[in-house]
């Protein structure tokens, strides 16, 4: 997993909380692409994300998140796309 750049899993029904680990590891913080779109994941978007200094695409829609949206989100200065509908 250390030269993981691209998770899709959407559309996979998926239906728990969003792992509070992802790229927490930073031997795996290379993560360019997260896609977690079209399941059924509960929650709030987690901490760690902030730590996802690489994440150009963050999808994150259609899912049953809840709560504001994070203030770090705006730390991730290679965001370029990001799905919160």
């Amino acid at each position: 997993l250390a030269q993981l750049t691209y998770l899709q899993l959407d559309g996979n029904k998926l239906s728990s909380s969003i792992p509070d680990n992802i790229c927490a590891d930073p031997n795996i913080n290379i993560l360019k692409t997260l896609d977690l779109s079209n399941n059924e994941h509960t929650g709030v978007i987690p901490n760690s994300l902030e730590k996802c200094a690489e994440l150009e695409t963050l999808k994150l829609s259609k899912n049953k998140l809840k709560g504001p949206i994070p203030p770090w989100i705006r730390n991730l200065r290679k965001l370029e796309t990001l799905y919160l509908d």
